[in-house]
């Protein structure tokens, strides 16, 4: 299987470059180092990439990388002045400050060893699952919602138009231009660098999506609990390839590619705003570092789905209550009034202002239309048990994640991470198992009541939550092994419990991605490898359409358009080939031509009207995929493939078994 992945090598290669470099550079600038600096490198980048986007459509320049490079020196000078100018304030650390430590000590070399292994060992996980998913680097989602992910790629890719304010403008149906577009820029500028086709170019993207910039997001969380950096690089390297929910399973629903995205960097944007919430009271400037990169990721997260800027939202809420009744509290015992009206007022605020953003940024009830499919105290199950939608019970993933936070409510530290993990439950649970309700709407409409997007943002607070429990057990561990100091030498001994502590991590991190120890995480595999089986029952595209779409450039002349039903695969005639299709998307909102051109085509030969539409269209060319249709589809009106043959102002340019094109030739 290794083997057959060597071609999606340079567009993986080229998603890599794009994910880190642009932001290594920019949080360099803004005085990230260490883990830190690793972890929101590709968060940074997707924000730079989503803002050179808008940039370059309101100045009328092509997305391209020499976009992105351009905004990313414009950026990162910027940057520079800003810092320079809160260092000369007093604001921020110096430069010698921050080199107090050479980076070849001892410890800064053990650090970084122990996050590379980390890196790698979890990366090498997370591909396994990756190529086992999609099967060979050359397939695709055949997904309801991927038919618009791919052709928008190749919308950008046709018209350099790149940014989220026009984006979704590629199908005339919608009425607005705006669509969080910074996944599909990523992708478009992966197939630029790598010359990879669109499916190529999206694998590539996915694997360096999930084996990097996701084990480096949680561990920068994780440190947050952790609080030794090698500590929370091991055990994130156990856990973080082992939530099936999370991320596997959003690759076969939808495919939902721009909210796993939003997903995978969300934990960073988690971490930064404990950074910058959590700093001792008094040492205000302490805030200022995270503050900066805390600034710097957001634009990405809203590019890539605004629901992550409404997560973040809600858990800086919930950080503000327990801000707030520590402080009345504390008033009580100390009777300092004026703090603690400052307090009452600036919670009151934020309240305000969470509430207007939380009803208005969110979809219409008419979008959120999942409706709740099991009962309340079931819902509950599932989500502890991450056995959601139908999955089996983790129940290792269960313990440790329940011992953490059991661990952390005891200890009395970062309880605010286990009110995340139940306020992440229960946000299920509304969409889930709860009564259609204004209670319901009020709490999972922004998530359009999908359970599936709810299940994986509970893995969010479940990992950190492991990984302490995980943390906890090596330091049991450690102690034990501490008193053989007694007669063993210390170099042997500090030697031989690092390579315990690799293998520890190593057969860890294999038991649970085990079916025997972890049957949840291989039954989300196997379902998701349907989505990408172009052989499985349902799927949009056959292997014969597949082939008839790859040859359609040399039978079709650019400019034309063609006509076909989306939900059959005839959509992703433009993705593959740029050959524009009526209906871009499973949910597009048919025009009067379109009409003309779906419901009455069989009225070519004898109504003028159909003619007419073709004409102004110039949709010459008709793709039959036959009858199967993608499950969950706006219902179109098209002529069968019988009806479609009986025409006598059609003419069979081609076939592929079943699959067909037609050229009109009656409508002169």
């Amino acid at each position: 299987m290794l083997i057959s992945w060597i071609p999606a090598l340079p567009a993986t290669l080229a998603a890599l470059a794009v994910f880190l470099l642009p932001g290594a550079l920019v949080s360099r600038l803004l005085g990230a180092r260490g883990l830190t600096w690793a972890s929101v490198s590709g968060p940074v980048s997707v924000s730079l990439i989503g803002i050179a986007a808008i940039l370059g459509g309101f100045l009328r320049i092509p997305w391209n990388v020499w976009t992105l490079i351009g905004t990313t020196v414009i950026v990162g000078a910027l940057a520079v002045l800003v810092r320079r100018a809160l260092i000369r304030v007093g604001w921020m650390s110096g430069p010698d400050a921050e080199h107090a430590g050479s980076w070849r000590s001892p410890s800064n070399i053990k650090g970084f060893l122990v996050g590379f292994f980390a890196v790698v060992l979890s990366g090498a996980f997370i591909v396994r699952r990756i190529m086992q998913i999609i099967g060979v680097p050359e397939n695709f989602s055949q997904r309801y919602d991927n038919v618009f992910h791919m052709n928008a790629i190749r919308f950008i890719l046709d018209t350099g138009k790149g940014s989220s304010l026009t984006l979704a403008s590629m199908d005339p149906s919608n009425t607005t231009g705006f669509y969080p577009g910074a996944w599909h820029d990523t992708v478009a500028l992966v197939a630029q660098l790598s010359s990879a086709d669109i499916p190529l170019a999206i694998n590539g993207t996915t694997i360096a999506l999930l084996a990097v910039v996701w084990p480096l997001a949680c561990f920068l969380l994780v440190r947050t609990v952790v609080p030794s950096t090698s500590g929370a690089a091991l055990t994130t390297a156990v856990l973080c390839g082992a939530f099936g929910l999370l991320p596997f399973h959003l690759l076969d629903w939808g495919t939902l590619y721009p909210n796993l995205l939003s997903l995978l960097l969300l934990p960073v944007g988690i971490a930064l705003l404990l950074g910058v919430t959590k700093a001792p009271f008094g040492h205000w400037t302490q805030r200022v570092a995270p503050l900066l990169l805390f600034l710097a990721v957001l634009p990405g997260m809203a590019l890539a789905h605004p629901s992550a800027i409404l997560t973040l939202l809600l858990l800086a809420a919930v950080l503000f209550v327990v801000a707030w009744w520590r402080e009345i509290r504390r008033y009580f015992s100390t009777r300092d009034r004026r703090r603690a009206l400052w307090v009452s007022l600036a919670f009151a605020l934020y309240l305000a202002a969470f509430t207007v953003a939380w009803m208005k940024l969110r979809p219409s009830k008419f979008g959120a239309h999942w409706p709740p499919v099991t009962s309340s105290g079931r819902a509950l199950g599932e989500s502890l048990t991450f056995s959601t939608n139908g999955f089996a019970e983790a129940w290792i993933l269960t313990i440790l994640v329940v011992a953490g936070g059991v661990m952390l409510l005891r200890q009395h530290r970062a309880t605010y991470l286990v009110a995340w993990f139940a306020m992440s439950c229960f946000l299920y649970i509304s969409a889930s198992g709860l009564p259609d309700s204004a209670w319901r709407d009020f709490w999972s409409q922004i998530w359009y009541h999908d359970a599936h997007r709810l299940a994986a943002l509970t893995v969010v607070f479940a990992l950190p939550l492991g990984a302490v429990t995980l943390w906890e057990l090596w330091k049991l561990l450690a102690q034990q092994i501490g008193r053989l100091g007694k007669v063993i030498d210390a170099r042997v001994l500090t030697a031989g419990t690092a390579v315990l502590a690799i293998l520890l991590t190593s057969v860890a991190g294999l038991a649970l991605q085990s079916s025997r120890f972890n049957p949840n995480l291989n039954g989300v595999v196997l379902r998701s490898k349907w989505a990408f089986d172009p052989n499985f029952p349902g799927n949009l595209l056959s292997p014969d359409e597949e082939k008839l779409l790859e040859r359609l450039d040399t039978k079709v002349p650019e400019g034309s358009v063609l006509i076909g039903h989306p939900a059959s695969g005839a959509a992703l005639a433009y993705a593959y080939t740029g050959r524009a299709v009526i209906l871009p998307a499973l949910g597009s909102s048919p025009s009067a031509d379109d009409i003309q051109l779906t419901s009455k085509l069989t009225g070519l030969d004898t109504d003028p009207a159909v003619c007419s539409s073709v004409k102004r269209l110039n949709a010459y060319y008709i793709l039959d995929f036959g009858t199967e249709l993608s499950p969950n589809t706006v219902k179109y009106t098209f002529p069968t493939p019988e009806e479609i043959a009986k025409l006598h102002k059609v003419q069979l340019l081609d076939q592929q078994g079943k699959a067909k094109l037609y050229k009109i030739t009656g409508c002169k």
